[in-house]
């Protein structure tokens, strides 16, 4: 149990302990401490789970990991969220389970079991104390450095001499780039624009009186239960020169000439019409901020001392650096919230999830103009 303490703490309570027990014996009576006795020659609080936990904590990651010496408490914790959960769907893990349910019908389940005993509880802090819990900052990047991120993917995809599959990495990287710092999109989340509703709607908003492009989402986001779709309306070019829909239009043509539209798929597909995996794409977005990075020389947009590969990461950056532009140019905050939390918005509008694409822009029209402002600062 000493496993999370620290020692000062565990010194403390030592002292506490022996202060109890000679106070009570110059009182005469038995001191109020629980005994502790032997354990039983069994496990019933989790020692097996945490001899396996910590044999996997000691695997060695992949080069480029944040760590290389041993994996993160967040990947090894996992393997006691799985035996609690397996446990929960027992038949004896079901019967012993305490539920409280709220006049809205939330429920908190309170479960025993060894996969949640105290000994499991404290072990896992124990490690978190040990380890560290390391991070990747993926710290924001600016409107300068995405014009010249892009400027490298578009010399790359361009240039006949590369593999054509290669070639087509690069367009949708650039793709991708565009898509998540105009509609400040986590990673994970531009892979789900689909090219079909893309194709479908790609002449509208050219020519309005704010020119814009849709770009249409299908998909679970973060903290969301079942398929929802999203619209988000980026303007055609920002008021630094990103040209949103132009790289739009790249990727959709290039789709257009596979024959792959018409096919209920991904844009950010690959040759076969699969979804590609971010690291796909990551991986040439990283080096194309690595050649920013080795090729400045008037303005240090990137530290010199800095590892890119540590510092930068699609999951993040483009949202946070979209975001930080737009409060800088400012952007008044509602409509930074709005385009940041935009879940919360139709949640709280009722959005049904299979209402079409023009149904869903008028829905929300009313906002346009507001939404607009904020890809048109970047």
């Amino acid at each position: 149990m000493f496993w999370s303490r620290r020692p000062g703490t565990i010194e403390a309570n030592l002292r506490n302990v022996k202060y109890i027990l000679e106070e009570s014996r110059i009182a005469g009576f038995e001191p109020p401490l629980s005994k502790i006795n032997a354990w039983e020659p069994r496990d019933t609080e989790g020692m097996r789970l945490a001899i396996i936990t910590l044999k996997k904590a000691r695997v060695k990651n992949a080069k480029n990991a944040i760590s290389n010496t041993h994996l993160q408490i967040g990947t090894v914790r996992k393997l006691l969220s799985t035996a609690r959960v397996l446990h929960a769907g027992t038949n004896s893990g079901e019967k012993r389970n305490l539920v409280l349910r709220t006049i809205k019908g939330e429920t908190q389940r309170f479960k025993d079991g060894m996969e949640s005993s105290y000994f499991l509880e404290t072990f896992k802090r124990g490690m978190k104390i040990r380890m560290g819990l390391l991070q990747r900052r993926n710290v924001p990047v600016t409107s300068e450095l995405v014009i010249l991120i892009l400027k490298y993917l578009e010399e790359a995809y361009k240039d006949s001499g590369k593999e054509f599959q290669l070639r087509r990495r690069y367009l949708l990287a650039g793709t991708l780039v565009s898509l998540l710092y105009g509609g400040s999109l986590r990673g994970n989340e531009g892979f789900m624009l689909d090219a079909d509703a893309l194709a479908s709607n790609i002449e509208f908003g050219k020519d309005a009186d704010i020119p814009h492009v849709l770009a249409p989402l299908y998909g679970r986001f973060k903290g969301e239960t079942g398929e929802r779709f999203h619209v988000i309306p980026l303007v055609n070019i920002s008021r630094t020169g990103i040209p949103f829909r132009i790289w739009l239009e790249r990727a959709l043509a290039m789709l257009r000439a596979e024959n792959k539209i018409g096919k209920k798929g991904p844009l950010f597909c690959d040759v076969k019409g699969d979804l590609l995996k971010s690291k796909d794409l990551e991986d040439l977005i990283l080096e194309a901020i690595e050649n920013v990075q080795a090729t400045q020389v008037h303005s240090e947009l990137i530290p010199n001392e800095w590892e890119v590969r540590e510092m930068y990461g699609i999951y993040r950056s483009f949202r946070r650096g979209a975001a930080s532009t737009a409060a800088n140019e400012d952007v008044n905050d509602f409509t930074i919230k709005l385009v940041n939390r935009w879940r919360k918005y139709e949640t709280a509008r009722g959005s049904v999830p299979n209402m079409g694409i023009m149904e869903y822009y008028l829905e929300h029209k009313k906002v346009l103009k507001r939404i607009l402002s904020f890809s048109k600062s970047l």
